[in-house]
This record gives C-alpha cells, structure tokens and sequence, in this order.
C-alpha cells in the first residue's frame, strides 16, 4: 500500500506568497493607478486656464507642493507645481474659481501602516484559514484520504480467527 504523504509545501508556504503579492500591489500598482487619472500641466497653462475661465475647482496642498483643479465641468484632474505666487487667491477669486486649501494633518504612522499592512494580511489569513477547514470538513475530516487501512487482524495459524 502507498502512503499518504504530506505536501511538499505547507500552507504557511503560500501564505508568505499572497503576502509577497499584497506588498507589491501596495508599493507598485496603487500608485500607479492613483496617477493614471491626473494630467500634470506647467503652471504657466494653470494660469491661463484660470485667465480663460476654464478652471472649475481648485485645490492648493502647501504639504505636497502642488495644485489640483479640474476644467469646469470637472471632468479631468489637472496638477502642477506651486510657484511662489502671492497674487493667487486674487486671480483665482476674480476668475470665479472655487478654491480651498487642504488643512495639514499628520496622520499616525501606526494606523498607516496597520491599516495599509497587517489589516489586510489579516483579511487573507483569515479568508484562508475558514477555506482550509471548510474543505477538510467537506472532504470528511483531516483522516479522509486514508484508504487501504483494515483493522482485521491475521491469525498465526492462518486460519480465520476465533474467539478463545
């Protein structure tokens, strides 16, 4: 009879994996896709759109040295860098634009990381975790794959055995 063998990889093996794929997908594709969607312009077309009326909303974010605004009906994000402009609010108040500034706010560094990190990998143990048991439950329990093993036992003699 063939034994049942272990697999070659435990499950902690393929979890390390899904991790490794989280992280990257974090580090390299968010933000990406986060960029895809704003067109980055030079300031001096910033201030003609504002000239032209062809500014809708504006967004100034000291922290991060840039503008965000969009055309006047919003549909695409435009940003550029921040020039050191003092007569700004007044072009953007006489052109009729809506503007804010977006308030400095240091987020904590443990939420961050919690939320963007453990959070998430959290998630997938756990996901990963009730598949295993509800597999091994609907395979029949951890002893399911074990054919061939008969309790019956042999007599000596080698006749068929008795109770004495």
């Amino acid at each position: 009879m063939n034994e049942v063998k272990t697999p070659k990889k435990p499950l902690i093996y393929y979890y390390c994996i899904v991790v490794l794929v989280l992280m990257l997908f974090n580090l390299l594709a968010m933000p990406w896709l986060a960029q895809r969607r704003i067109v980055e312009v030079d300031y001096g077309t910033f201030i003609s759109m504002v000239e032209n009326g062809q500014v809708g909303r504006a967004e100034i974010q000291e922290q991060e040295n840039r503008i965000l605004f969009t055309e006047e009906n919003g549909t695409i994000i435009y940003k550029t860098a921040m020039v050191g402009d003092d007569d700004l609010p007044q072009r953007l108040l006489d052109a009729g634009v809506s503007f804010n500034g977006v308030e400095i706010e240091q987020a904590s560094p443990l939420l961050t990381f919690l939320f963007s990190w453990v959070l998430p990998i959290i998630v997938f143990v756990a996901i990963g975790q009730y598949m295993s048991r509800r597999m091994m439950k609907n395979a029949g329990g951890p002893n399911a794959m074990m054919f061939g093993k008969s309790n019956a036992k042999r007599d000596p003699a080698g006749g068929p055995s008795r109770n004495r």
